[in-house]
C-alpha cells in the first residue's frame, strides 16, 4: 500500500536488545552460529541516556515487546474498524474521480502507517524467549542528519548510530565469548 512512501511520512530506526544473557538460539541467530560475542548493558541506564537524546525534528522511545499473534490482530482490526467510515465519508459528496482517488490515497497511506507502527510492539510467540526491548527514534520527513548506511547482498540498510560510548560508557556491563569462538 505504500509502495516505498513511508519516508513521505517519517523515518524509523530500531534498535534491539535482549534480558536473556545466554541462551543458545540467540548466539546461533545473531552472533556468527556462536562464534561472536555479546555485550551485557546496564539497561536502564542505556534507557535513559537513549530517551533524553532526541533532536528537536525526531522522538525516541524504548518498550518491551508483547508476545503473540492475538493481540496484534485484534488491534489491526480496531483500525480497520475505525478507518472504514473514512473510505465510505467520499459517497454521496460532489468530488471529482481526482480528489477521490488522491484522498483515499493519503487515508491509504495514513492506515498502512499506523498498520506498520503497531506492527513495531509485537512479535512472534516462538521468540518470547529473547525478551526483546526496543528502542525506536522518530524522525520527522525530509533529512536525516547523521543518516549512515550499510551494504546487504542486495540492499542498502539505513541506520543512525547511537553512541552509548559517549553518553554512557558506565552502562557496559559485560563482554561475553561466543560458546563457539576459538579460545586463544
Amino acid at each position: 500500500m505504500l509502495r516505498g512512501r513511508v519516508e513521505e511520512i517519517a523515518h524509523y530506526f530500531v534498535c534491539c536488545f535482549s534480558r536473556t544473557a545466554d541462551d543458545l538460539g540467540q548466539w546461533r541467530a545473531y552472533a556468527d552460529n556462536g562464534r561472536g560475542f555479546a555485550i551485557g548493558f546496564d539497561g536502564r541506564m542505556l534507557e535513559e541516556r537513549f530517551t533524553k537524546g532526541a533532536g528537536a525534528s525526531s522522538c525516541r522511545r524504548s518498550f518491551p515487546l508483547t508476545y503473540g499473534n492475538d493481540p496484534l490482530r485484534q488491534m489491526y482490526q480496531q483500525i480497520i474498524d475505525k478507518s472504514i467510515p473514512f473510505v465510505s465519508a467520499v459517497r454521496g459528496r460532489d468530488l471529482n474521480d481526482d480528489a477521490i482517488t488522491k484522498y483515499l490515497e493519503q487515508l491509504s497511506i495514513n492506515v498502512s502507517v499506523t498498520i506498520v507502527r503497531a506492527a513495531l510492539f509485537f512479535k512472534h510467540q516462538v521468540y518470547s524467549n529473547d525478551e526483546e526491548h526496543r528502542f525506536l527514534e522518530i524522525h520527522q520527513a525530509g533529512p536525516v542528519r547523521d543518516l549512515k548506511f550499510r551494504g546487504r547482498p542486495y540492499s542498502l540498510i539505513r541506520y543512525r548510530e547511537f553512541d552509548w560510548r559517549s553518553v554512557s560508557p558506565e552502562a557496559l556491563k559485560r563482554i561475553v565469548i561466543g560458546p563457539a569462538a576459538a579460545k586463544a
